[in-house]
């Protein structure tokens, strides 16, 4: 399992801006969360901007960075409301992550031998904050690619709260004027939920693009980082501020894996109104599974978009 790739599923999430609150369904945002955990038995803080909440798409995502860069990292692809949910590989419900900075190393709690729980305690989306605990064991693995053995290594995060995060993001429906269609392995897709906004992490500008269809449950993310101009851009399986990504989840409910794009994928921009924040284009790429537990690979084609960015 090569679990570097999997930062690129927590990347769009964790680029986070803020909102303001009107009367348009946005989530109101004008508390001082805070965040605490014990990592290996030391202390880890975050507070203000750098800990934060978004629910989208009936997806929520909870993360904390201290002051050393360091990231805990919470998802629940399919929030249900207040209540308790697992984090280890078999429930396949949330998961749980550590980002290192200092040695670039990603521990998750759905590799093999992880395990953890998280349990939002307060959801309140009229006034837009989130409160809750957590703890979860989490897995680095290293293969060796001359040997192919493999080691693992553990960070167990316990004694998780976080307390009054501001919640980002849009409670309601996409904006239902966006637009997203492919071709997947012969069989067409449609997105009828389609989000598409602008974020910022470390002075790199990220536009990202979730569209899900709520009937099938499939989902299609594609992430531009940098300047963006009409072109055709190179798709990437590795996340860096120089690099585009694009991701296809068959069922974002079950906690199946994700299937990222390969070398040889584009995105291509034939339209940007950078004022109207409206972008419109095509893309194609074959995606592989980002845990590689298996070899099966999707073929998207004919992709096309039209959006508007929030």
């Amino acid at each position: 399992m090569n679990l570097s790739k999997f930062i690129f599923v927590l990347l769009p999430l964790l680029i986070i801006t803020s909102c303001t609150v009107d009367n348009s369904g946005d989530i109101v945002t004008n508390r001082d969360g805070q965040f605490f955990a014990s990592v290996d038995g030391e202390l880890f803080t975050a507070s203000g901007a750098r800990a934060n909440a978004r629910f989208s798409g009936g997806s929520l995502s909870i993360d904390g960075t201290n002051s050393g860069g360091n990231i805990i990292f919470l998802t629940i692809p399919t929030f249900q409301g207040e209540g308790s949910y697992d984090l280890s590989t078999s429930a396949s419900i949330g998961t749980g992550a550590y980002f290192a900075v200092g040695d670039d190393t990603t521990y998750l709690s759905i590799a093999d031998g992880g395990s953890g729980s998280i349990t939002i305690t307060e959801f309140n989306s009229l006034e837009g904050y989130v409160s809750g605990t957590f703890n979860f064991t989490a897995i680095q693995e290293n293969i060796d690619i001359n040997t192919q053995e493999i080691t693992t290594e553990t960070v167990v995060i316990s004694s998780g709260s976080f307390t009054d995060l501001n919640l980002q993001g849009i409670l309601t429906e996409g904006n239902t004027n966006n637009t997203l269609e492919a071709i997947i392995d012969d069989v067409a897709f449609s997105a009828n939920n389609v989000a598409a906004f602008d974020s910022e992490m470390n002075g790199v500008i990220s536009k990202t693009i979730i569209a899900n269809n709520t009937n099938t449950n499939q989902n299609i993310t594609i992430t531009l980082n940098g300047a963006i101009a009409i072109g055709t851009y190179d798709l990437s399986s590795t996340t860096s501020s120089a690099n585009s990504t694009a991701l296809y989840t068959p069922d974002i409910t079950s906690g199946g894996s994700s299937y990222v794009a390969q070398s040889g994928g584009t995105v291509t921009i034939d339209s940007y109104d950078d004022v109207a924040g409206s972008m419109s284009g095509t893309f194609q790429f074959v995606a592989e599974d980002i845990l590689q537990q298996t070899t099966e690979t999707y073929t998207i084609t004919e992709g096309s978009f039209s959006v508007t960015f929030q």
